[in-house]
């Protein structure tokens, strides 16, 4: 209690009375730990420790409309109703899917869940339904990863390199690493 008061005491002084109060004492107020741990929780409140996360994909092409064509409303309704359906047919057989996938890790056993969720990593601890939704929300984030690995593995060098650019990563060679 006496130490966060303190605490709160000397973070409401100024930068000149600090150091005065520091050289008083007999500590260095430049002290590396000190920056290090100044520097880290900067960095940590931008985000810099945050998991990362997969961009989403643009999905520019399929909003633009087609140009040099003159379509009449008609033809417009007729291909928007077309796109929907195909997304609400699309979006049944994924819901379809995530179905199957839950039912079948139900009716998994207490034990064998236990075993797939240690050897994902994930702590296996919990009731039988928290133990399948972790597994289930494991095996999605496997998939995203496997999809965003197959596109960048199809991107071309120049295309990837420009990725990496703006990522502020380097793109070197094998040996350089």
């Amino acid at each position: 209690m006496a130490c966060d008061e303190r605490e709160q005491e000397l973070l409401g002084m100024d930068k000149v009375a600090l150091r005065r109060l520091c050289e008083k004492v007999g500590v260095d107020p430049l002290v590396k730990q000190v920056m290090v741990e100044r520097l880290v929780r900067t960095e940590n409140t931008a985000g810099k420790f945050a998991r990362p996360t997969i961009a989403p994909e643009s999905t520019e092409e399929q909003e633009k409309p087609k140009k040099g064509k003159k379509a009449d409303m008609v033809d417009a309704l007729l291909e928007n109703e077309s796109r929907r359906k195909q997304e609400l047919e699309l979006k049944q057989q994924q819901e379809e899917a995530e179905a199957n996938k839950r039912k079948e890790l139900k009716n998994m056993s207490v034990d064998e869940l236990k075993k797939a969720l240690s050897k994902k990593g994930l702590e296996a601890a919990g009731k039988k339904d928290d133990m399948v939704e972790a597994l289930y929300q494991a095996g999605i984030q496997e998939e995203i990863v496997a999809a965003r690995k197959a596109k960048l593995r199809a991107m071309a060098v120049d295309d990837f390199k420009k990725l990496l650019a703006s990522n502020g990563l380097f793109a070197g060679k094998k040996e350089d690493m």
